[in-house]
């Protein structure tokens, strides 16, 4: 089963996104002033506290490249079945692909204020994947019992 998943999304015009709340800089000071090399984030626990909404975590990248203009790129984690579901105990299937995407691509702008295509989000570079599965236990052993045999 997937659970976490990290993707970098390269981003062409940083300031078209709603950065004002990321941290410790917003998008704009990232892009003006900070040094080539510097980031922030936006951790959806902090922005949002009294949100029901199950939030990925972005953080923004400034990278050199050789040519010398900066590279912009939006790094997303989230758990993917929380994202789809509200929780990490369902599992994924290849049908909940299409599902999936459009559920980060709502969540994204209305974190953002922009709007990610499909295509967008599948040509994403995949920086993490995270798999796991869920086992029952009928006699109430403990997930630490079960780990330390």
């Amino acid at each position: 089963m997937i659970d976490t998943v990290k993707l970098e999304l390269l981003i062409f015009d940083p300031l078209t996104l709603d950065g004002e709340r990321f941290y410790p800089l917003t998008i704009r000071q990232l892009v003006m002033n900070a040094k080539i090399g510097a980031m922030t984030g936006l951790v959806p626990s902090r922005v949002y506290k009294g949100a029901k909404e199950y939030m990925p975590r972005l953080t923004m990248y400034k990278r050199a490249t050789k040519l010398g203009a900066p590279l912009y790129i939006l790094a997303v984690e989230f758990s993917a079945p929380k994202l789809l579901y509200g929780n990490n105990f369902d599992e994924l299937t290849e049908d909940d692909l299409e599902p999936l995407l459009g559920a980060l691509g709502q969540v994204l702008e209305k974190m953002v204020g922009v709007r990610f295509s499909r295509e967008q989000l599948l040509r994403a570079g995949l920086t993490r994947w995270d798999v796991s599965k869920n086992i029952v236990f009928r006699d109430y052993t403990s997930c630490l019992t079960a780990l330390n045999v």
